[in-house]
């Protein structure tokens, strides 16, 4: 992860061999569910990077219209309702980052 202008590198993956579209949205893209794509690789996994201040920030993943938690994310948030894992899924990066590995 390399720094850039105080900002983060944060790749996203989601493994979705049988989705058709995946995007990320969340706080950092005023939870826009069209706009940040998750690109296909070969073995189904889905990855998206972006750069980030440091800060903590919440998101899901759209994956062909429907909201997802992340399965692989440690840290969640309660919805407005104080459920999880139906609540988002956090990225802390003060420093360092939640893992989110590769599906094995």
């Amino acid at each position: 992860m390399a720094a850039e202008n105080g900002k983060k590198h944060v790749t996203f993956r989601f493994h979705g061999p049988d989705a058709e579209k995946a995007f990320l949205a969340g706080d950092f893209n005023d939870w826009n569910a069209g706009t940040r794509a998750l690109k296909r690789y070969e073995d189904g996994t889905r990855k998206t990077t972006i750069s980030l201040m440091p800060g903590v920030y919440e998101y899901k993943f759209v994956i062909d219209g429907d909201w997802r938690h992340d399965p692989q994310c440690a840290e969640s948030v309660e919805n407005e309702f104080g459920s999880r894992p139906v609540g988002f899924s956090s990225v802390s990066l003060r420093g360092t980052v939640i893992p989110n590995p590769s599906p094995k």
